[in-house]
């Protein structure tokens, strides 16, 4: 079992990182904010390496706006010539890194890793449909061998996924195939946007306080179209949307799966800790 320890800020790592963790990453996996100067970006790896841990880049979905801010990192990495593993959340940045395969060891994350069990009304989708169909429909879309053998061709070192079940069959088959698995514990992705909830919530403060804060969120209505006002969400979809929590620009749920029923795919595990409201 591969553990790693995540960090949005790189100044929230201390000198003494988790005994276990292997991996030390740091970076949004939705928000260009996150990406560290040139300056920190070098000493924060300098002080992960001399810890005796690997270093691992976190980056985000990029719009055209933050574009020049990332490409100015990944270009200095280049022209440094630092070999780095790397977590991309943007197809662009993939086929950035793909030039530079031998600087730029890539991992996908969960932004370009969904499937249909990552739903969390996965199950009232299947619940009419036959075994088959639900064989089918619960098969993650990289569990295939074009796609496993485009993967190979990108050199891809791994992925990133939510701790969901319906897929561990597919989990095998593609750590089968030689792509590392990195399952993300007790922080289920729900959804990010290009709006940060968490600045809407909090006002003015500064984004590295608010960005590691946990804020409860209840489904209260839902916009039908914009002729026709709020709607009420069902008993069902309370249900299913029970427990959301936004940090940052993120929606996160409770984790679908039982710590244990993880350990034996054989995959790595990525601890990322927020802070509660309360807790503040």
């Amino acid at each position: 079992m591969l553990y790693e320890q995540r960090y949005v800020w790189l100044d929230q790592n201390s000198d003494e990182f988790i005994e276990e963790a292997a991996i030390i990453s740091f970076g949004s996996e939705s928000c260009t904010r996150a990406l560290p100067n040139l300056v920190d970006f070098d000493k924060a790896i300098d002080k992960i390496r001399r810890s005796g841990k690997a270093p691992k880049l976190v980056t985000p979905r990029v719009s055209q706006r933050d574009l020049e801010s990332i490409t100015l990192l990944l270009d200095h990495i280049v022209e440094k010539k630092m070999p780095i593993d790397i977590v991309i959340n943007d197809w662009g940045i993939l086929f950035y890194c793909l030039r530079h395969k031998d600087i730029f060891r890539s991992y996908l994350g969960r932004q370009l890793c969904r499937s249909l069990v990552d739903s969390p009304w996965v199950d009232n989708i299947l619940r009419n449909e036959d075994p088959q169909i639900h064989e089918l429909l619960e098969k993650h879309p990289f569990d295939d061998s074009n796609k496993l053998k485009l993967f190979k061709d990108w050199e891809l070192k791994g992925i990133e996924l939510n701790q969901v079940h319906g897929i561990e069959q597919s989990i095998f088959n593609i750590h089968s195939a030689g792509i590392k698995i990195f399952i993300h514990k007790d922080n289920y992705l729900l959804t990010a946007g290009k709006v940060c909830l968490a600045k809407k919530i909090c006002g003015n403060k500064e984004c590295k306080y608010i960005c590691n804060i946990e804020f409860e969120l209840e489904p209260t209505g839902k916009w039908l179209n914009f002729f026709k006002n709020q709607a009420e969400f069902s008993i069902n979809e309370k249900e299913a949307l029970s427990g959301m929590k936004v940090v940052g620009n993120k929606i996160l749920m409770p984790y679908k799966v039982h710590p244990l029923d993880i350990i034996s795919l054989n995959t790595g595990i990525i601890f990322t800790t927020y802070k509660r409201m309360e807790d503040m």
